[in-house]
This record gives C-alpha cells, sequence and structure tokens, in this order.
C-alpha cells in the first residue's frame, strides 16, 4: 500500500519514506510535516518491509523513517534487513518506538540508525529538528567519506561489551569487499571470509592497550597485494562503556612508489657501477693494445721477412679486431644508458662514400670480390645529417656485406627521395653472400646474435646491427633487411635529411694523407707509461723527423718543461700520479703567459668515454685522441692545430 502526500513544492523539498503500518500514527506524521516550519518535505508512505524495499531500489530518499514493529519484521531485525536489502546506498534512517522501547532506540544507533523518536513524544518542530539534524550529518558523513576515500583511510570502531562492530563504507573497498550488513565483529568476520579477522588480531594482541598499530600485508581475491596499517585507541563511549576507535589506511601505492624508487636507484648505481667497469675495463685493455698495435705498425716500417711480415700483419689484424670489440660493447652500453648524441652539419656524401670505398678496398681485394659503389646524379652535394653517426652505420653494414660474402661482390647504392615533405636519403647495400633465413631476419637486430652458416661462427660481437638500428632510429630513419638464403642479403636504410647550401670540407681517404706539414719545433709528450711513451715518441718522430720531442711523466713535471721550453702543442694523458691532466692542463690555461695559456693540448688517452665528455672544452683541451690512437688522425690533429 503505498500513499503521496505533497508537503511542499519548492526547490528545498527533501524526499521522506514512511515504513510504517499503523495509519493512525502515519496520517500524524504527516500532519507534523506539514506544519513544521525546519524543512519542507514530500513524504512517500508504505506499510511493511517489503514495499520498503522494492521503492529504495528505485529511489533515493532523504530520511527514512522506519517503524520497527511491522507486519513483516520485528525489532532490531526490521533495521538489519533494510540496511542489508540495500547494502549499496546510504540509508539515512531514524528509528520510530513506542514509549517502552527506548532501550531498543538506543540500540538502533549503535546498529547505525541516525536518531529514534518515540511515538507518544512527537511534535512538528521535534520531528523537523530530528529530520533536519539527520540530514545535515548525512551530509558531513559523505564529506568525511569522500576525504577518507581521498586519503585511503577507514574508520571503525569496536565496543568490547557487545561485540559491535562498525566500520565506514571505504573499508569495504580497501579490503575488496562488496559492501554487506553485519553488527558484530564475529559476524563481520564470517561475512567477509575472514577479511576481518586483521581487526581481531590487532584487537586480541593488544586488549589491554591504550593505543596500539600494525603494519599488514594482504593478498585479496585477485591475487592484488594491500599494505596496510591498522591502528586503535581506547575510548569510553557516552555509555562509559569501552570502545575502540580506529583507523585503516591503505598506503599500497605509497609502499610501491618506496619499492620503485629504491628499484629506480638501485638501478642507476648497478648501470653507474657497470659504467665505471666498462670504462675501467676498457683503459686497462686499451693501453696495453695501444703499445701491442703502435710497436707493430711501427715494425711495418722496418726490413722484415715474408714470415715476419705474415706474422706481425695477423697481430695487427688480432688487435684491430679486438678493438673493435671493445668499441662496440662501449657503444651498446652507451645506447643502453641513452647516452647518444648527434651532432647534424654539412656533409659532402659524395666524398663520405668515397671515403667507405678507400677503406673497405683492401678487404675486398684480400677477399678477390667486386665492389661497385653508386651515387645517383639526384643526391644533392651537400647534406646536413650526423657524418661520424652515417659513416659508422655504413662502415658496419658494409663490413658486414664483404664479411659474409666469399664470392661475387657488394654493391652499395645511394639515391635521394624528393617526393614527400620530409626529404630522405635512400642507401642500398647488396651482397652475393651467405644470405639470412627468413625466420631470423628480425632477430639479427638483437644483441650478441652472431651468424652460423656450414657450421662456421663468423668473427665479431653480434653487437654491430644493434648499434646501427639504434643509430638509425635516432635519426628517425628506418633499416628493412631482405635475404635468402645462399642468394645474398639487400639492406635498405633510409634517412631523413636536409639540403645544406654551405660547401662541406674535403672528406680525406686515410690513406691520402701524408706526412706532417709541421711548423712547431717542439711537442711536449705527457704520458706516466713507459711503452705509451715510447710509441707516440716513435710515431711522431716517424712522421716529423725534425721535430723535437719533449717528455713528461706527470702533470707537475709537465708545467716545469713549458716553463723552460715553451713547445707548440701539448698531447696530454689524463691519468698520471702527482698531477693528473685535468689539472695540469687548467694550470695552464690559468698561466699569466698569453702563449702558455693558449697552448693547443689534446688529451690523449685510452677511456672510450672521453668522446662522451661534452665539457672537454670546458675543462681547457682543445681536442683528444682516443688510444689505442689512429696514426693518420694524429698526424691531421697535429696538422691542424699547428698551422
Amino acid at each position: 500500500m503505498l500513499l503521496k502526500i505533497i508537503m511542499s513544492k519548492d526547490s528545498s523539498i527533501h524526499s521522506i519514506l514512511l515504513v510504517e503500518d499503523n495509519l493512525a500514527d502515519a496520517r500524524l506524521v504527516s500532519r507534523y510535516l506539514a506544519n513544521n516550519d525546519i524543512i519542507k518535505t514530500e513524504l512517500l508512505h508504505v506499510v511493511d518491509m517489503r514495499s520498503a524495499l522494492e521503492v529504495l531500489h528505485k529511489q533515493e530518499f532523504s530520511v527514512i523513517l522506519l517503524d520497527l514493529s511491522l507486519p513483516d519484521s520485528f525489532g532490531l531485525d526490521t533495521l538489519q534487513k533494510l540496511r542489508t536489502g540495500v547494502p549499496s546506498k546510504t540509508l539515512n534512517t531514524i528509528v520510530l518506538t513506542g514509549d517502552t522501547d527506548k532501550k531498543t532506540g538506543i540500540s538502533a544507533i549503535r546498529a547505525g540508525a541516525q536518531d529514534f523518536l518515540i511515538k507518544g513524544n512527537i511534535d512538528a518542530d521535534s520531528l523537523g529538528k530530528s529530520i533536519r539534524f539527520a540530514i545535515e550529518r548525512v551530509q558531513t558523513y559523505r564529506f568525511l567519506d569522500q576525504t577518507q576515500r581521498s586519503a585511503k583511510i577507514g574508520s571503525w570502531r569496536y565496543i568490547l561489551e557487545n561485540d559491535v562492530f562498525q566500520i565506514s563504507d571505504i573499508v569495504f573497498e580497501i579490503l575488496g569487499l562488496n559492501p554487506f550488513g553485519f553488527e558484530t565483529l564475529k559476524e563481520g568476520i564470517e561475512k567477509s571470509e575472514g577479511k576481518f579477522l586483521i581487526f581481531n588480531d590487532l584487537i586480541t594482541q593488544n586488549f589491554n592497550q591504550s593505543i596500539a598499530q600494525k603494519d599488514i600485508s594482504l593478498e585479496l581475491s585477485n591475487n592484488d597485494q594491500r599494505y596496510l596499517i591498522l591502528k586503535f585507541e581506547r575510548n569510553l563511549s557516552i555509555d562509559n562503556q569501552v570502545q575502540l576507535d580506529g583507523t585503516i589506511q591503505d598506503i599500497t601505492e605509497r609502499v610501491k612508489a618506496n619499492e620503485l624508487a629504491k628499484e629506480a636507484e638501485f638501478n642507476k648505481r648497478a648501470l653507474e657501477m657497470k659504467e665505471r667497469f666498462i670504462a675501467n675495463v676498457s683503459h686497462e685493455m686499451r693501453t696495453p693494445m695501444n703499445v701491442i698495435l703502435g710497436l707493430s705498425r711501427l715494425l711495418l716500417d722496418t726490413k722484415l721477412s715474408d714470415v715476419q711480415l705474415t706474422y706481425l700483419n695477423s697481430i695487427i689484424h688480432s688487435g684491430d679486431m679486438l678493438l673493435g670489440i671493445v668499441n662496440d660493447i662501449l657503444e651498446i652500453s652507451s645506447h643502453q644508458q641513452g647516452r647518444l648524441e648527434l651532432i647534424y652539419k654539412s656533409v659532402n656524401i659524395r666524398d663520405l662514400i668515397k671515403n667507405i670505398e678507400t677503406q673497405m678496398k683492401p678487404r675486398v681485394e684480400e677477399k678477390i670480390l667486386t665492389a661497385q659503389y653508386f651515387v645517383a646524379n639526384e643526391v644533392p652535394e651537400i647534406l646536413e645529417i650526423d657524418q661520424l653517426r652515417l659513416q659508422q652505420i655504413l662502415m658496419n653494414l658494409v663490413g658486414n656485406a664483404i664479411k659474409f660474402t666469399e664470392n661475387g661482390g657488394i654493391k652499395v647504392s645511394v639515391n635521394f627521395d624528393n617526393s614527400h615533405e620530409q626529404r630522405s636519403l635512400k642507401i642500398m647495400i647488396e651482397d652475393t653472400g651467405i644470405g639470412i633465413p627468413t625466420e631470423k631476419i628480425d632477430s639479427v637486430f638483437e644483441p650478441f646474435v652472431r651468424v652460423i652458416s656450414k657450421e662456421k661462427l663468423h668473427e665479431g660481437t653480434g653487437l654491430g646491427l644493434t648499434i646501427v638500428k639504434t643509430w638509425i632510429e635516432k635519426m628517425n630513419g628506418s633499416i628493412i633487411i631482405q635475404s635468402k638464403l645462399g642468394q645474398g642479403t639487400n639492406v635498405l636504410i633510409s634517412l631523413p635529411v636536409l639540403i645544406s647550401d654551405q660547401q662541406s670540407p674535403e672528406l680525406k681517404s686515410p690513406n691520402s694523407r701524408k706526412n706532417g706539414l709541421l711548423s712547431l719545433k717542439k711537442i711536449l709528450l705527457v704520458d706516466d707509461h713507459a711503452l705509451n711513451r715510447l710509441v707516440a715518441q716513435k710515431t711522431i718522430q716517424q712522421k716529423f723527423p725534425n721535430c723535437e720531442i719533449i717528455i713528461a711523466e706527470n702533470g707537475k713535471q709537465a708545467l716545469e718543461k713549458i716553463e723552460n721550453e715553451l713547445p707548440g702543442l701539448v698531447l696530454m694523458d689524463l691519468q698520471m700520479p702527482v698531477m693528473d691532466g685535468y689539472e695540469a692542463t687548467w694550470m695552464i690555461r690559468k698561466s699569466g703567459n698569453e702563449l702558455v695559456a693558449g697552448l693547443p693540448v689534446l688529451a690523449m688517452t685510452a677511456n672510450a668515454y672521453i668522446t662522451k665528455d661534452t665539457e672537454l672544452n670546458a675543462k681547457g683541451f682543445t681536442d683528444y685522441i682516443l688510444k689505442p690512437f689512429d696514426v693518420d688522425e694524429l698526424v691531421e690533429k697535429i696538422n691542424l692545430y699547428c698551422k
């Protein structure tokens, strides 16, 4: 049975649900609501619990006025049925009781009701006030609930005397539960499938404590790990009963953030250790390799028998291979750490391709292969691109083509695509080599993947194509490999470029460089390693026979030599005892003598990461030479800074 009574029609009307089977009491309540000046309402009346639940599933109400004695429900069970019947809604309930049911009313408040009213003592104002205060309290609770949800903190209360347990709605969410009704902690444990045991454990383990706290790790049913802080404070209720007022806080995000921060810090330190290790290993390997390769190349200019020449060339070839492995490891390490830098400048593409051809010619002739290099007429003379990286990419790809080709030859074709808004350089490297199985083409870009053909493992680290692909992608380009096993491989790279109207300097072939045109008389060589000094000294004397080499074993000696015998150029090692190269170079730049302060100082180091040191010039160095040094590069830089 439904009875709808409209009390007011303005915008501040509040919907009230009256659940009352006594029609006389219902008419009295509706009259009080109509005559009160405190709150305006719209009343909907139902006479039993079944009708109340049907209406509550369809409609929201500001307040529910609930008689506890209904045809289909009686006592506190009535309130419990209402709460459990629509657990998804926050029900603002005021209980209506008889004169003899005051204790029942108090129990109802403990069970979740906002207030209780004795039917015989109700008037218009008391009913209006009770409804208004109930609505305001619910609004406050909702604000508190929003705050709790934002902070992921729930509140709970436990009354020891009767095991009554109350929680805020956010507690269900924190524990991964759907809301349900309950009165006691025991009932809550059963309905929560044991999730509420965390409250019971905290209470029983700290029963006599005034304050208690516990950190909890809880695994939910979906394998979601939650980290919680559970705490309580012992208080006395208004009825002088002992109650525990507590909170439960979900700190999962904070814990995971801390774990991620620790993991990030660990990874950072691991990368730093890895970088230092690789740099140190590189330095320690490059120092003896500088001596081995340097002395071996000096021996090439002496009188040797055919057998000795063969042995010596094998030593140099193996040394170059070992140096290539070290360089690949350093390069891939830099890629993994994100230390990739591109330097775009004007480049003569035809000169660059000619340089590649010149450098690869000995390898082609050694294997008796053919090699064709073609640059289309439409390719502009000068393009803006990273010359060093493009040369590195092509040296690797052309080197691979030669390595994996036993018969036939290779072909390098350069074309220009001007048909799109973004102009691009297209370079195809073709070979008639062993080819790659179709299913393994993608894997060749993975680190440390090496090619096996006819049970032969080809030399190398398996890092070359990984490095090539990384640089191409860094340049916003692409690489495509097409291959047939036993027939050969085609590699097409596409790189976006800009046309430059500048003239690039002539790119000389290494074999075209002549001995120095040095005009100065003295070079200061600063190095604490005797064999390194020997290699550098003999190489410079061979290339610049009229130049005097001044020797210093550390930075302090270097400063003394400069003061007494002003050289025209300084080759400065970095890691030395007494005074290192950094400090010595800084002292040179701070000199009051303009001739000394302006000396060209070239860092000469086995630390390959010097190439990544963007502050090298700020530290006073003019340039650097990497050990083992390339003789042609050494000659070129001495000529460059001594003209």
